[in-house]
């Protein structure tokens, strides 16, 4: 059985924006939810960098996250950020330890 592989990706935004980003995170939150391969979806805010928007992620393996990232949803999340972003979004894939 192939082990689940956690993301956790960190989006820092351009101040005003936050709202609107906000939102069209917990949108594609709820649809990302329902998709066969994923296993956790939680976007957060940060309490200590603001204003940064991090997603913790597990999907069963790399063919739900390609899916994931072939949604019509995870498209218009992405859509949505165009040029809101002070930087590039990080993107960590993660293996368990233990």
């Amino acid at each position: 059985m192939t082990q689940p592989i956690d993301i956790v990706a960190v989006l820092t935004i351009k101040a005003g924006h936050e709202a609107e980003i906000f939102e069209s995170a917990v949108r594609c939150t709820a649809a990302s939810r329902k998709e066969e391969g994923c296993l956790l979806y939680k976007p957060y805010r940060s309490q200590e960098t603001s204003p940064q928007l991090i997603f913790v992620e597990r999907w069963k393996d790399k063919a739900a996250i390609a899916f994931h990232e072939s949604t019509e949803h995870f498209k218009a999340f992405i859509a949505s950020m165009d040029g809101k972003l002070t930087k590039a979004p990080e993107i960590l894939l993660l293996d368990e330890l233990g």
